[in-house]
């Protein structure tokens, strides 16, 4: 019986764990979102484009942001610093954004 009661607990507990949230891919959406909410909120003009003062706020930004923020994979460089290129392609990824989002709203 007791080990009818052990097998049942242990065949219980590893079910439940299995129906658990991974962490990684929870950790990785909400680190998107973060990114996705600064580089909107460094838009100060919605243009899908950062450019002119917003680079400068952004590189503060992120300078400003802790080791484990994920703003912190937009600069590629240990300076915090976001170089020409990174620039370029927060941008591309910013107006591919903002096309996806045009098209939903015309569904």
């Amino acid at each position: 019986m007791k080990l009818l009661t052990i097998l049942l607990t242990l065949g219980l507990a590893l079910t439940a764990s299995s129906f658990a949230a991974k962490p990684g891919k929870e950790g990785k959406k909400g680190g998107n979102r973060a990114v996705g909410e600064a580089l909107k909120a460094a838009d100060k003009n919605s243009n899908h484009t950062i450019d002119g003062e917003e680079v400068a706020a952004l590189s503060e930004a992120i300078g400003k942001a802790g080791a484990d923020s994920p703003l912190k994979a937009l600069a590629k460089s240990s300076d915090g610093k976001l170089t020409e290129d990174e620039v370029k392609a927060i941008n591309a990824k910013m107006a591919a954004r903002g096309g996806e989002k045009k098209k939903k709203k015309n569904k």
